[in-house]
């Protein structure tokens, strides 16, 4: 079988490389004449684990080449997949003129009967707009279906090969046929192929990413109200997740979730509500919620100096959105190392993936650092933001010995914070007890030192 997939970006190189993995002839359209050049050199543009190694392996068995032309991309092509971007516009919908611009290609030069497939996350309705632009320039011959991707940066190779289900949205049983035959090369016998209309496939894909975003955003607000009542929110979250009709994914209290999924299917959500004359509450709240909790790190971070940030330098472990991927967009990071710049602060930031965005995103006043330790050389304080496995268990002695104050603001939750007080450090998380709080004891006008508040 021979298929083409329109959109080298995150997506459309997984679903590529994986598809070529199968057995699958893959021509990968991109109009990105650069990145077609690097890509043919088996050189992938982003961090995704195992992702490069599957890609240059076919690529050099020939089950994968990439183009910028559309005829020659499409060409004996049964299935095109769309995964190309929809950013979020301004009022929070989804941005579809890429979807539309690959529909038009599609018209102009796709062979008869071929089957378009929709991964791009789309509002509910986009199907149907592209069935009417391709009727409209006399290609009622091409069957549109909906297949959402459910795909996790970071495991996105392993989610693909071995998803949880596959959601095919047609009335087309052909092309539902097609579909199966295209997936049951590579799916365990036990994984469920989903099929139903295209507007209940849309919708799937919003559903799943709101509902996981509201758990985040639910565990995060208990974690503040832990704070406030004295209670800790791991063993609530522990005693939660026994729960079998809550279970524990997704309950990881922190600073605020990003990524290009959460934040913009959250707000095209409520948007398509709106648009629908309905008001979406419970997901604007969790939208606000989610907002809020990425600016508490920073606001620890101040109330631990007084209020007062202006010529301190602050550390700060981790830049991507989560770990095992180089993707900033949305990342809490940013929140934070914007807030603390815009209070006067300096910023020293490390991450194993993504440090060369930092040129292009931040302002002065923040430095790219060669390795997690520099990031804390005679910094004021240390905040761990992103999860990434190294940072997890840093030799503690060494960031004692560097920090200028032994401050350590945990934005994942991720110590034990009897450990570190132990060893005298100041530590602050999300939802721990009062007796892991710390506040600021001014010394002068120029120097603040923490007093440990501990209970008993």
């Amino acid at each position: 079988m021979r298929i083409s997939v329109i959109g080298a970006g995150y997506v459309g190189l997984v679903l590529g490389s994986c598809m070529a993995e199968s057995g699958v002839d893959v021509e990968l359209i991109d109009i990105d004449h650069g990145r077609v050049r690097l890509l043919n050199k088996g050189m992938v543009p982003l961090h995704e684990p195992g992702l490069k190694e599957l890609l240059v392996s076919n690529l050099e068995a020939g089950g994968i080449a990439f183009t910028a032309s559309y005829p020659k991309g499409l060409r004996g092509a049964q299935v095109a997949f769309v995964a190309v971007g929809t950013p979020p516009l301004q009022d929070g919908g989804a941005d579809l003129s890429g979807v539309k611009a690959a529909a038009a290609e599609v018209a102009r030069y796709a062979a008869a009967d071929l089957v378009l497939a929709i991964k791009s996350t789309v509002p509910v309705g986009t199907a149907s707009q592209v069935r009417q632009l391709l009727a409209d320039e006399g290609r009622t011959d091409i069957e549109v279906i909906s297949n959402p991707e459910f795909l996790r940066e970071g495991r996105a190779v392993e989610d693909f090969l071995h998803p949880d289900r596959v959601v095919i949205g047609t009335n087309s049983a052909e092309a539902a046929r097609l579909m199966k035959s295209l997936y049951r090369r590579f799916l365990d016998s036990d994984i469920p192929v989903m099929v139903m209309d295209n507007a209940s496939a849309e919708m799937t894909k919003y559903a799943s990413n709101a509902f996981l975003a509201t758990r985040i955003s639910f565990v995060n607000e208990i974690a503040n109200i832990c704070e406030h009542v004295e209670a800790n929110v791991d063993d609530v979250v522990r005693a939660m997740g026994a729960d079998r009709r809550i279970g524990s994914h997704y309950l990881y209290p922190g600073c605020g979730y990003g990524g290009s999924c959460f934040p913009k299917d959250v707000q095209a959500l409520i948007n398509m509500a709106n648009g629908n004359r309905y008001a979406a509450s419970l997901l604007s709240s969790v939208h606000q919620t989610n907002i809020n909790q990425k600016r508490r790190l920073g606001e620890k971070i101040a109330d631990y100096f007084a209020g007062t940030l202006r010529g301190r330098m602050i550390g700060v472990w981790g830049l991507s959105f989560k770990e095992n991927t180089d993707d900033v967009r949305e990342s809490p990071s940013l929140t934070l190392i914007d807030y603390l710049v815009g209070k006067g602060a300096r910023v020293q930031v490390f991450d194993p993936a993504s440090l060369h965005r930092v040129p292009d995103i931040f302002p002065d006043g923040v430095t790219a650092c060669r390795d997690q330790y520099d990031a804390v050389r005679d910094a004021d304080a240390l905040a761990v933001v992103t999860p990434w496995e190294q940072f997890r268990s840093p030799d503690w002695e060494r960031v004692k010995s560097l920090l200028k104050h032994p401050a350590v603001f945990d934005g994942r939750n991720l110590y034990d914070p009897d450990q570190l007080m132990d060893m005298g450090f100041a530590y602050d998380g999300f939802g721990r007890p009062n007796g892991h709080q710390i506040r600021p004891v001014l010394q002068d006008s120029d120097l603040v030192d923490t007093q440990l508040i501990t209970q008993g």
